[in-house]
Protein backbone atom coordinates (compact mmCIF):
# COMPACT_ATOMS: atom_id res chain seq x y z
CA UNK A 1 0.00 0.00 0.00
CA UNK A 2 3.05 2.56 0.56
CA UNK A 3 3.82 2.49 -2.86
CA UNK A 4 -0.01 3.02 -4.23
CA UNK A 5 0.65 6.25 -1.83
CA UNK A 6 3.49 7.04 -3.51
CA UNK A 7 1.93 6.78 -7.10
CA UNK A 8 -0.82 9.06 -5.81
CA UNK A 9 1.20 11.82 -4.16
CA UNK A 10 3.71 12.01 -7.49
CA UNK A 11 0.84 12.12 -9.66
CA UNK A 12 -0.28 15.61 -7.57
CA UNK A 13 2.82 16.98 -7.15
CA UNK A 14 3.80 15.84 -11.07
CA UNK A 15 1.00 17.38 -12.74
CA UNK A 16 1.18 21.00 -11.07
CA UNK A 17 4.74 21.13 -11.86
CA UNK A 18 3.69 19.99 -15.30
CA UNK A 19 1.09 22.35 -16.21
CA UNK A 20 3.06 24.75 -14.12
CA UNK A 21 6.25 24.82 -16.08
CA UNK A 22 4.40 23.75 -19.10
CA UNK A 23 8.24 22.62 -21.08
CA UNK A 24 8.07 21.08 -24.25
CA UNK A 25 9.70 17.57 -25.08
CA UNK A 26 12.50 17.65 -26.94
CA UNK A 27 10.68 15.54 -29.85
CA UNK A 28 7.23 16.75 -31.57
CA UNK A 29 6.90 13.44 -32.71
CA UNK A 30 4.59 11.90 -30.33
CA UNK A 31 1.48 10.03 -30.12
CA UNK A 32 -0.21 12.21 -27.27
CA UNK A 33 -0.43 15.63 -29.07
CA UNK A 34 -2.91 13.39 -31.51
CA UNK A 35 -4.97 12.01 -28.95
CA UNK A 36 -5.84 15.77 -27.46
CA UNK A 37 -3.76 15.40 -24.05
CA UNK A 38 -1.33 18.03 -22.52
CA UNK A 39 2.07 17.06 -23.64
CA UNK A 40 4.30 18.85 -21.60
CA UNK A 41 8.19 17.21 -20.58
CA UNK A 42 8.92 18.66 -16.91
CA UNK A 43 9.32 16.64 -14.59
CA UNK A 44 9.55 13.14 -15.98
CA UNK A 45 6.76 11.15 -14.32
CA UNK A 46 8.69 7.55 -15.12
CA UNK A 47 11.82 9.31 -12.85
CA UNK A 48 9.34 9.87 -10.33
CA UNK A 49 7.88 7.18 -9.86
CA UNK A 50 10.76 4.59 -10.29
CA UNK A 51 12.64 6.59 -7.82
CA UNK A 52 9.30 7.12 -5.18
CA UNK A 53 9.84 2.96 -4.79
CA UNK A 54 13.70 2.86 -3.94
CA UNK A 55 13.26 4.25 -0.05
CA UNK A 56 9.87 0.81 0.02
CA UNK A 57 12.45 -1.44 -2.06
CA UNK A 58 15.16 -0.80 -0.02
CA UNK A 59 12.98 -1.33 3.26
CA UNK A 60 11.06 -4.29 2.03
CA UNK A 61 14.24 -5.86 -0.30
CA UNK A 62 17.40 -5.28 1.76
CA UNK A 63 19.68 -7.43 -0.36
CA UNK A 64 18.00 -6.13 -3.61
CA UNK A 65 19.10 -2.43 -2.50
CA UNK A 66 21.58 -1.82 -5.34
CA UNK A 67 19.38 -3.65 -7.80
CA UNK A 68 16.76 -1.18 -7.48
CA UNK A 69 18.68 1.47 -7.54
CA UNK A 70 20.45 0.50 -11.29
CA UNK A 71 16.55 -0.06 -12.41
CA UNK A 72 15.27 3.21 -11.19
CA UNK A 73 18.47 4.73 -13.01
CA UNK A 74 18.03 2.99 -16.00
CA UNK A 75 14.40 3.94 -16.31
CA UNK A 76 15.13 7.17 -16.07
CA UNK A 77 17.94 7.37 -18.66
CA UNK A 78 15.72 5.65 -20.68
CA UNK A 79 13.96 8.45 -21.22
CA UNK A 80 16.85 10.62 -22.52
CA UNK A 81 18.47 8.18 -24.70
CA UNK A 82 14.58 7.83 -26.72
CA UNK A 83 14.81 11.58 -26.46
CA UNK A 84 11.19 12.04 -24.77
CA UNK A 85 13.15 13.96 -21.88
CA UNK A 86 15.92 16.34 -21.10
CA UNK A 87 18.39 15.23 -18.51
CA UNK A 88 16.97 17.92 -16.17
CA UNK A 89 13.20 16.80 -16.36
CA UNK A 90 14.84 13.10 -15.28
CA UNK A 91 17.20 14.45 -12.40
CA UNK A 92 14.30 17.01 -10.73
CA UNK A 93 11.60 13.89 -11.28
CA UNK A 94 13.82 11.51 -9.71
CA UNK A 95 14.88 14.00 -6.83
CA UNK A 96 11.09 14.68 -6.00
CA UNK A 97 9.84 11.09 -6.33
CA UNK A 98 12.87 10.32 -3.82
CA UNK A 99 11.17 12.66 -1.42
CA UNK A 100 8.11 11.41 -1.98
CA UNK A 101 9.20 8.07 -0.84
CA UNK A 102 11.27 8.70 1.81
CA UNK A 103 8.13 11.15 3.16
CA UNK A 104 5.77 8.36 2.87
CA UNK A 105 8.21 5.94 4.69
CA UNK A 106 8.76 8.42 7.40
CA UNK A 107 4.39 8.66 7.90
CA UNK A 108 4.20 4.55 7.62
CA UNK A 109 7.12 4.14 10.88
CA UNK A 110 5.62 7.15 12.57
CA UNK A 111 2.10 6.68 12.77
CA UNK A 112 1.67 2.94 10.80
CA UNK A 113 -1.33 4.21 9.19
CA UNK A 114 -0.51 1.50 6.26
CA UNK A 115 -0.45 -1.53 8.81
CA UNK A 116 -4.62 -1.30 8.85
CA UNK A 117 -4.74 -1.84 5.31
CA UNK A 118 -2.23 -4.54 4.98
Amino acid sequence: MDNQLCKRFCCACFYDIFVYVGRPRPTVEMLYPLLGWVDYSFPSMHAMVSFAALPILDKEFPKLRWFWAVFAVLVALSRVYFKVHYLSDIVFGAAIGYLIGLIVMRIEQKYGIFKKWR
